[in-house]
């Protein structure tokens, strides 16, 4: 029901450049104006500012409204007359990127579906939009689609930064598919590149124990399920760090949850002997 509502405030967007809403997100009447922009570029850099301001925002509806205006002013600098591929690549993953803060994968790949896939490939933002598709699709529940917008992101020349979470979700997208082997060498290379401060580390070690209990390499299983074990208890102890300096929208399984994961394969390897 929120995508379907959000689906019907894009399109007044398109027409007025204003998101006049009979529902947001949270079903109440709202108005959102944007300013009038003289180029593309100040479109986006309006957008960006605003997806800034809706991650500090203090309240819920306050990061809402933010992000309904980056959604709308980058829809504004993609459809403009003569926008360069490189300003329309990045205006799709600004407003992609606002969808999905605003829980709406589907307007998310719209948004991207927007701009050829020649246009995408041409930019430095390639590996990023491939990134947020994935996203989009596992919100979605298309874990296999989820699985190749990962992969594709990891061969579009990632950056330093990016590359952890391309494999660390390639890892978690193919393990939920129960492809094994694919998924241990994907969360092997992933925790290669991973600190151990980072707590998907340690989210990665619980699958990748999980990937080796269906491999049936009891060894290598219970290294990784035991080295799991461990870094939940250190972080028990001494609190939780931020998880990785790239914003994702894939919610993750909190400390009982992994605890659970790892009594659930721990009992698998007993059954097994």
């Amino acid at each position: 029901m929120k995508t379907l509502r959000l689906v019907g405030l894009l399109a007044l967007a398109i027409a007025t450049a204003q998101i006049g809403a009979q529902g947001n997100p949270r079903g109440t009447k709202t108005r959102i104006d944007v300013p009038t922009f003289t180029s593309p570029e100040t479109a986006l850099e309006w957008a960006k500012t605003q997806l800034v301001a809706a991650r500090l925002a203090a309240t819920r509806p306050a990061s809402e409204s933010l992000l309904m205006k980056a959604a709308s002013a980058s829809k504004l600098a993609q459809e403009w007359k003569e926008v360069s591929a490189e300003t329309q690549v990045e205006a799709a993953l600004t407003g992609a990127e606002a969808f999905l803060g605003l829980n709406a994968p589907l307007n998310a790949q719209s948004a991207m579906a927007r701009v050829r896939r020649e246009d995408i490939k041409k930019t430095a933002f390639a590996a990023a939009v491939l990134e947020r598709s994935g996203e989009a699709a596992e919100l979605l529940g298309d874990r296999r689609s989820a699985l190749l917008g990962y992969q594709n992101g990891l061969g579009a020349s990632p950056s330093p930064e990016l590359k952890p979470l391309l494999l660390y979700r390639a890892g978690m997208s193919a393990f939920s598919l129960a492809e094994h082997g694919k998924a241990a060498a994907l969360l092997e290379e992933a925790l290669t590149v991973l600190s151990d401060e980072n707590p998907r580390a340690s989210i990665a070690e619980v699958a990748l124990g999980g990937a080796y209990v269906g491999l049936k390499d009891r060894v290598r299983a219970e290294a990784w399920l035991r080295r799991a074990t461990q870094a939940l208890d250190r972080r028990a102890g001494g609190g939780r760090p931020m998880m990785t300096e790239v914003q994702t929208f894939i919610p993750e399984p909190s400390d009982d949850e992994l605890r659970k994961q790892i009594a659930a394969a721990e009992a698998a390897l007993r059954n097994a002997r």
